[in-house]
């Protein structure tokens, strides 16, 4: 009998990646971040004070990476992704330093490349598919949340992880 309650159990608790479509990542993801917004967002991913020039601050880069990482929704590739801009950004910085107004690339949400990424968590919870392609391990689509993004995942033990966010026209 001990033995058929586990099986039970592990059933009803099994693995719900098995059963887990990239949509379904997606819609989980908006909401993980829709509870998680505030605090995604208190990190200082820029150094910038009176007549401070703009640096990205990288130990709260690594931080905020991290943060999204235990999401459990993003691979490292999407981290690699938001690392990369970054690196990016500091370059951009170096090469034209400003200290006035909002820091250029950071003037937006950067997950969710708006600057109202309330109305799209919000339309997150039911999200008009535009189209998709999924194949054994990866997949893209195009979803209508307040505006156009596009979502690439792909499996790592059984599991759908995003690995890209970008906005469409």
């Amino acid at each position: 009998m001990k033995k058929y309650v586990l099986l039970l159990l592990l059933i009803s608790c099994g693995a719900p990646s098995e059963k887990q479509d990239p949509q379904q990542t997606v819609k989980d993801f908006l909401t993980w971040y829709g509870v998680h917004y505030k605090e995604a967002n208190s990190f200082g991913l820029v150094n910038q004070g009176d007549s401070v020039n703009y640096s990205v601050n990288f130990e709260e880069t690594e931080k905020f990476l991290s943060y999204l990482k235990s999401s459990g929704f993003v691979s490292d590739s999407y981290l690699n992704v938001l690392r990369r801009k970054f690196i990016e950004a500091q370059v951009m910085y170096e090469k034209d330093p400003i200290n006035e107004g909002p820091p250029t690339g950071f003037n937006y949400d950067i997950i969710l490349w708006t600057q109202e990424p309330d109305l799209v968590i919000e339309k997150g919870k039911n999200p008009i598919l535009i189209s998709s392609e999924i194949h054994d391990d990866s997949a893209t689509l195009r979803l209508e949340l307040y505006m156009k993004l596009q979502f690439d995942l792909s499996k790592k033990n059984q599991k759908w992880l995003i690995d890209r966010i970008s906005y469409i026209e």
